[in-house]
């Protein structure tokens, strides 16, 4: 029970416990059955493939995290849903791309609304996360620094414990995070709901 009150307790012990099941598939119809109010629109999703699925999330387990965790983990949660994520863990690249939005969703079952064209969003600049030194260049990430920080040693058995115990860097306490190791840690958690290699991210 001590651990709750470690100054680390969110990141090595309620994250760990809260990530797993977080990201879902739903069908596409159900998503915008839910975002569109307009009945004559309604109409025309009765017709469309209910096979056609998209990425979500467990609404129950991201109120508990952001309850938790913030902003961090909303900025976390729409960085896993909407961006770009490549290479490995020594060099990894997260880029934002085309928020996912109701035209977006219609766009993919074959329907517009009010022939709505979408755009190609400019992509964001690129945020490089080091997990294997639990590190990221953003400013998010190096506002978390600070002069009473500690050199701390992590032990434990789930994968933030292991991602930490075997970093390159020392580890210091409180464990700096920000919204793309957030980000990473979703991935990793729920690995079997992306098409990548779990050892590469």
């Amino acid at each position: 029970m001590n651990e709750l009150f470690d100054a680390n307790a969110t990141i090595l012990h309620l994250v760990p416990n809260t990530l797993p099941g977080l990201i879902e598939s739903k069908p596409i119809y159900e998503i915008l059955l839910e975002s569109i109010d307009d009945d004559s629109m309604r109409k025309q999703l009765l017709d469309i493939d209910r096979s056609l699925t998209e990425l979500t999330f467990d609404k129950d387990k991201a109120v508990v995290l952001t309850m938790l965790l913030g902003p961090k983990f909303t900025n976390a949660l729409d960085i896993v849903m909407n961006s770009e994520i490549t290479g490995d863990l020594s060099n990894l690249t997260i880029t934002p791309v085309a928020k996912r939005d109701v035209p977006h969703l219609l766009s993919k079952v074959g329907l517009s609304k009010d022939s709505l064209q979408l755009l190609n969003r400019e992509r964001g600049l690129a945020t490089h996360t080091d997990m294997t030194n639990w590190y990221c260049d953003c400013a998010e990430y190096q506002e978390c620094y600070s002069n009473d920080m500690d050199i701390t040693t992590i032990a434990g058995d789930s994968l933030v414990h292991q991602l930490l115990s075997e970093s390159k860097s020392r580890v210091l306490s409180p464990v700096p995070v920000c919204s793309h190791i957030l980000a990473v840690l979703i991935i990793k958690y729920n690995s079997h709901m992306f098409e990548i290699d779990l050892c590469r991210v």
